[in-house]
């Protein structure tokens, strides 16, 4: 997922907010992916200069990168991802994801922690499913790539899903 517009970074722009500042809030939003972000708002009111610009900014990088870990691994795996991430072993990872997506505005910076998640993690049959393959099975358990059969898990180890 490409994210093309960044409202609240030119709403930052428009109320004056300079770059180091918007740098400085962007940087605490993407270090805090996954985290109830209330007191980190609250912390970054004084560098934007209204709750509502510090929020906005900062609920931008995480709606995004919501929405991409969401579409990867399913909604009720966003938390599980976001947890996997942080995990020592994945740290350097994750921090070149973060800064990816920071300069650039494009999530497609998680891929590859997302594929190291969804090979040691089988996918939801939802997720699944909205990534267009076919589910059968008891709780559909069973998916059908290239005309062969096999469990979902299976496939995510093989990295074929």
């Amino acid at each position: 997922m490409q994210v093309e517009t960044v409202p609240a970074l030119a709403a930052l722009t428009a109320a004056g907010i300079s770059e180091a500042t918007r740098d400085t809030l962007a940087t605490r939003a993407i270090s805090h992916l996954g985290e109830n972000l209330d007191e980190l708002i609250a912390s970054s009111e004084s560098l934007a200069g209204t709750p509502a610009l510090a929020h906005d900014t900062i609920a931008y990088y995480q709606s995004a990168a919501d929405a991409t870990v969401a579409e990867a691994v399913g909604a009720e795996n966003v938390q599980a991802f976001y947890d996997f991430a942080r995990l020592p072993e994945n740290a350097a990872e994750l921090k070149r994801s973060l800064v990816q997506h920071f300069y650039t505005h494009r999530t497609d910076a998680y891929g590859p922690l997302l594929e190291r998640f969804l090979r040691l993690n089988e996918p939801t049959a939802a997720a699944t499913r909205a990534a267009g393959i076919k589910t059968f099975g008891r709780n559909d358990e069973m998916i059908v790539i290239g005309g062969i059969s096999m469990t979902r898990k299976v496939a995510a180890r093989a990295g074929l899903i």
